[in-house]
């Protein structure tokens, strides 16, 4: 009975440590003094930004405003967003998500989170873009905004509007579920894979009982099979590569860039 009380705990403790971590925070209470109009011949705006944590993307919050300036809605009018997520700083990036829909109607003003039904996997010190675009809407006028300060003080990234980079930063903030290793003494570690993108050698940290580690490239071809957590990209060519991660209790994988 004493095992299993202490298994109990052991996996509500696991869990626990498993809760959702705000990362990066660029939102403020304070009024912002500029905006950035999402419309469907003005989309690709959003905010680029340099993960803090290794782990799952979960959400990410922005300030959403809508308004019917003219008055030409009428009442149950909306708007349904949805946010993708691409690697890199830009929208030139792989689109690695997207978010499930966001409904707004006329005065909605919120701190509003998107979420990805799929967590997607972001590495520290690796920069992403998110990008907001409308999904459908029943009136034009019912303008949407994304809430953005300008020359804030934000250095992980910057605010793209229609597609261009901007002097002002959108308030957000995103939510990650650290990925979490147990070493033999039951102190947790963060999984680690870097530097992504790659010119010399590529690490991979406190992954527990490795099996095996293979390389692909995009056609789907074999490169390498290695157990190193230090592996050497400086022979490969220019390019997209996946890794794929196998250890004795999971299996994983991973795009890596070769600069």
């Amino acid at each position: 009975m004493k095992n299993i009380i202490f298994i109990t705990l052991l996996l509500l403790s696991y869990n626990s440590s498993k809760s959702q971590t705000l990362d990066q925070d660029n939102y403020t209470s304070v009024i912002s003094d500029t905006n950035f109009s999402i419309n469907f011949t003005n989309n690709d705006d959003g905010q680029s930004f340099t993960a803090g944590i290794t782990g799952n993307l979960t959400s990410i919050k922005v300030v959403v405003f809508a308004e019917d300036v003219l008055n030409f809605c009428t009442s149950g009018d909306e708007t349904v967003l949805a946010m993708e997520l691409h690697s890199g700083d830009g929208f030139g990036g792989s689109v690695l998500g997207t978010s499930s829909n966001v409904t707004v109607v006329d005065g909605y003003t919120a701190l509003t989170e998107f979420i990805f039904p799929s967590p997607i996997p972001v590495v520290s010190g690796s920069m992403y873009t998110f990008e907001v675009n409308i999904v459908t809407e029943n009136c034009s006028f019912l303008y949407t905004n994304l809430e953005a300060v300008l020359n804030g003080n934000y250095l992980g990234g910057v605010g793209y509007n229609a597609g261009l980079a901007h002097t002002s930063e959108i308030l957000f903030q995103t939510l990650v579920n650290s990925t979490l290793s147990i070493d033999e003494n039951g102190l947790e570690k963060i999984t680690n894979i870097y530097p992504n993108p790659v010119q010399g050698f590529l690490y991979l940290q406190n992954f527990k009982a490795l099996k095996s580690i293979k390389i692909y490239n995009t056609l789907g071809q074999l490169i390498l099979v290695t157990k190193d957590e230090k592996i050497d990209f400086r022979k490969l060519s220019k390019g997209i590569y996946f890794l794929k991660i196998e250890t004795s209790s999971k299996k994983m994988s991973k795009k890596i860039i070769k600069q």
